[in-house]
């Protein structure tokens, strides 16, 4: 079988002559990048913007296309759909940036009803105005934080003491008693002028003063004790106000609170739709989660598809998000710092600064097709950028490989700019057909997944095709133009010198004594 070529390895094309209008192309990538990045915005995806997970379990078989064209009609555009588990348990793994379902016509709802139902607010007290706090924030999701005033725990109403006013009532109390009981005090009499507001010791007291006999059980003579102050009647004094502050909000401000439905159960309720927090200085926060993506979403997919249950419902906030954008911008620095202390190593400091600004180059490129088509950053798109940075040092690291080969290890005068010039073009052309075959090959496979497969799988296609093409590109003409700029600037030639040992068959001609 007879192979061709696309291009002769014999062929010497002046790369180098070339470099002056390959810089001012390869100057250009950042700026479009930037300029892009600042006029349409840098697509963050749910990775990095925060957003809501769900686990959806379907009646009946659907596809991922389905969903996405149910959630899509309802609004929301930022989506990932993919099959969750096996396809016969017909489960769903939807992403949906977060989107806020509450209004400022909500919140104001919200403040006005608490602020009537805690009428004591207005009374600029310590339990004042500035004492309730309703707090929100769009990228917090569906969440309000309230403040409220420390509750006071139920003080029991002073029992009646008066000797005078006991021996009445007794009195009273044994009128018409047959003679055996007149002057017993029993459980029926310690009840009963307990209910009339009389002290239980006092009475008990007073009847023993008056020598009747007491026959009611011991703990009845005395008080129960009070649960003023105590941490049982300020958990009860919490909890009641906790109970008052769900119904208000469920009923009052327009928008229905969180409902979950626990194993066991059949219907759901609104616990922990409100969490409470411990009081701190007179103020009670609560956290307040409302009915919002999810509950839209589960009604448009039920609309669609009929019967569907939620299974699982998890949040990415923002402080996670900006965590995340933080270890993907480490881990594409990092790579870049590793690969310029290899080069270092592997070849001469002359070399590593062109291989790291070739990087950075096809790095700011890959980046610009976010902006540009308005593809979403994921995490994935992190895995894109690695590998264009590790495709592209390839390239390079073949390109010096062989400029280290060309040039003569131990030349008897110092090379000459063009001298150096000339090596470095000769050795791009000893490698450009192995580029072009490389780069056309990686390309076909990229572009394949590109047209072929969805998601972020065509997201990932995206940059990489890109990256390919820049990387060689930036491997061909920027790598060895900082090369050749590093080693006319830095480098100082030595003329190699061999010890003198005797006079040689060319010196003797030459008549050298």
């Amino acid at each position: 079988m007879k192979f061709f070529t696309l291009f002769d390895p014999k062929s010497e094309w002046d790369f180098v002559g070339k470099i002056p209008t390959a810089l001012a192309i390869a100057a250009a990538v950042p700026v479009i990048c930037i300029v892009a990045m600042l006029v349409r915005g840098f697509p963050f995806g749910l990775d990095f913007s925060g957003g809501t997970e769900m686990q959806v379990k379907f009646s009946q078989h659907v596809t991922d296309e389905q969903v996405r064209q149910a959630i899509g009609a309802a609004g929301f555009d930022k989506m990932q759909v993919q099959q969750f588990g096996a396809a016969e348990d017909n489960e769903m793994l939807i992403r949906i940036e977060r989107v806020s379902s509450l209004t400022d016509a909500n919140i104001e709802n919200m403040k006005k009803a608490v602020t009537e139902k805690w009428s004591a607010l207005a009374g600029g007290n310590a339990a004042g105005p500035d004492t309730l706090e309703i707090e929100f924030a769009a990228e917090e999701g569906d969440r309000v934080s309230i403040w409220l005033p420390e509750p006071q725990p139920a003080t029991p109403a002073q029992k009646n003491t008066d000797e005078a006013a006991i021996d009445a009532a007794l009195t009273a109390r044994k009128a018409g008693v047959d003679a055996a009981f007149a002057t017993v005090l029993t459980d029926d009499d310690l009840d009963a002028l307990s209910a009339q507001g009389f002290d239980r010791g006092a009475v008990t007291a007073k009847a023993q003063a008056k020598g009747w006999a007491v026959t009611a059980a011991e703990g009845a003579t005395s008080e129960p004790a009070t649960e003023d102050g105590s941490a049982s009647a300020m958990d009860k004094a919490l909890d009641a106000q906790q109970a008052l502050l769900t119904q208000l909000l469920d009923e009052k401000s327009g928008v229905k609170l969180r409902r979950t439905k626990r194993a066991g159960e059949t219907e759901k309720t609104t616990e922990g739709a409100v969490i409470r927090e411990q009081p701190y200085q007179g103020k009670v926060k609560y956290l307040v989660n409302f009915r919002g993506v999810s509950a839209d979403i589960e009604r448009a997919l039920a609309e669609k598809f009929g019967a569907t249950e939620i299974r699982r419902v998890e949040f990415v906030d923002a402080q996670v998000a900006q965590q995340l954008q933080t270890d993907g911008a480490l881990a594409v620095l990092y790579a870049l710092f590793f690969i310029l202390i290899y080069v270092a190593i592997r070849f001469d400091v002359f070399f590593s600064p062109g291989a790291v600004i070739a990087l950075v180059h096809d790095a700011f490129g890959a980046l610009a097709v976010f902006p540009l088509v308005q593809l979403e950053f994921e995490l994935p798109s992190v895995a894109a950028l690695l590998t264009v940075v590790g495709y592209s040092i390839n390239n390079t690291i073949v390109i010096y490989d062989r400029i280290r080969e060309t040039m003569p290890d131990d030349p008897k005068s110092p090379l000459s700019d063009d001298q150096v010039r000339s090596f470095v073009n000769k050795a791009i052309n000893d490698t450009f057909s192995r580029t072009v075959n490389t780069t056309l090959t990686t390309l076909c496979a990229s572009m394949a997944l590109f047209f072929f497969a969805g998601g972020v799988v065509q997201n990932f296609a995206a940059v990489l095709s890109v990256g390919i093409v820049l990387g060689a590109f930036s491997s061909t003409f920027l790598a060895p133009a900082t090369y050749l700029f590093f080693r006319r600037s830095f480098f100082k030639a030595e003329v190699a010198t061999k010890t003198k040992k005797g006079l040689t068959r060319e010196d003797k001609a030459r008549g050298v004594v």
